[in-house]
């Protein structure tokens, strides 16, 4: 019989798998900053009922990807109006 991890357990292994695939593509580049993302997406996603690890692992490293394009995008977009 298969036991189910309880909720640390489920947060801290889909973190583990998010954050080395994030790691391995080159995707950290403020470690503080996305290890916080990481930790709080995860911990909202099982405030709704989400407790398959893969799905929050890769939900949030979809999310993460999402999060740094927005971020670069309006730090482009204040450069441009801050010469």
């Amino acid at each position: 019989m298969i036991q189910s991890l309880d909720e640390n357990a489920l947060a801290e292994k889909a973190a583990r798998i998010a954050w080395d695939f994030l790691t391995r593509c080159g995707a950290i580049d403020e470690p503080v900053a996305a290890r916080q993302f990481v930790n709080d997406h995860i911990r909202t996603m099982l405030g709704v009922g989400e407790r398959n690890v893969l799905r929050l692992a890769n939900r949030t490293i979809t999310r993460y990807h999402a999060f740094r394009r927005e971020r670069r995008r309006l730090v482009e977009q204040g450069m441009r109006c801050h010469p």
